[in-house]
């Protein structure tokens, strides 16, 4: 559901979607909504936030996580060292230029924006370049050529314990496919509060404050589309507003799932 006054939500993480909800709930909470008369919508999206909350927080808290950050940094530690290594003999003129530049063209096809990518499309990256060295003969006698055998070595288990390690700690969080329908959950209450909100402003009563509500919403809205925007552009992080709507809340390993 598109709002006459609200701008459509970008294509969030999981975790910017909490935050931008959680902030979304702050801007009403400023308000009386018993008085405005949306306080049944405005507690649905209190409440169903707070649940995405927990649900969200849960692989945060696993055991295996520590670990898993550690191998993530690991193998993204062998591939910049991998990449630096192709680099070395792509800057100077010598017999061995020509097959470090193929390596090189495809090391930026796949690892290219390594650190922008989240953990498990990380591991899949790593998998096609490998793949790619293995199976592909120019690439494979490249490989050999500049004897990069032993780092490629080096990242392949890095990243196959990762792999390991994250589906073990997918198996053993419990809740984790909740948070699809947590988000499905949210998005509706959302929608039904501006709904309500919007219905109310035309009513005119206290027709300031539904006015400063929705403007401070899609305010909010604007902000958090510029932020997709620049990760997708790869542009650097816009610095910190001053407004208390500020995405804070962290990233983790699982926004992997399709933004809704």
């Amino acid at each position: 559901m598109k709002s006459n006054l609200i701008s459509t939500l970008p294509p969030l993480r999981h975790g910017e979607f909490l935050q931008c909800m959680k902030n979304v709930v702050t801007i009403y909470d400023k308000n009386d909504v018993k008085a405005l008369a949306i306080e049944k919508p405005f507690f649905e999206l209190q409440n169903q936030t707070a649940e995405m909350e927990r649900v969200f927080q849960r692989p945060a808290a696993h055991e295996l996580t520590p670990v898993l950050n550690l191998h993530d940094e690991l193998r993204t530690g062998s591939m910049k060292s991998c990449y630096k290594m192709i680099q070395s003999y792509v800057l100077r003129d010598n017999p061995l230029q020509k097959p470090a530049e193929l390596l090189e063209a495809n090391y930026s096809l796949h690892g290219g924006k390594i650190d922008r990518l989240t953990q498990p499309q990380k591991t899949a990256s790593i998998n096609a370049m490998i793949t790619d060295w293995q199976e592909n003969p120019s690439l494979a006698d490249a490989v050999e050529k500049l004897k990069l055998q032993d780092i490629i070595a080096e990242l392949v288990g890095h990243n196959n314990l990762f792999d390991e390690k994250y589906i073990e700690r997918v198996r053993t969080t419990q809740e984790t496919g909740q948070i699809n329908q947590k988000r499905k959950l949210i998005r509706n209450a959302f929608n039904n509060l501006i709904t309500v909100t919007e219905a109310r402003l035309v009513l005119g009563e206290n027709e300031a404050a539904y006015q400063t509500i929705l403007r401070d919403v899609n305010a909010l809205i604007l902000r958090f589309k510029s932020m997709v925007s620049l990760r997708v552009s790869g542009g650097k992080k816009p610095k910190a507003p001053e407004s208390p709507n500020t995405p804070t809340t962290p990233e983790t390993p699982e926004d992997i799932w399709p933004s809704i």
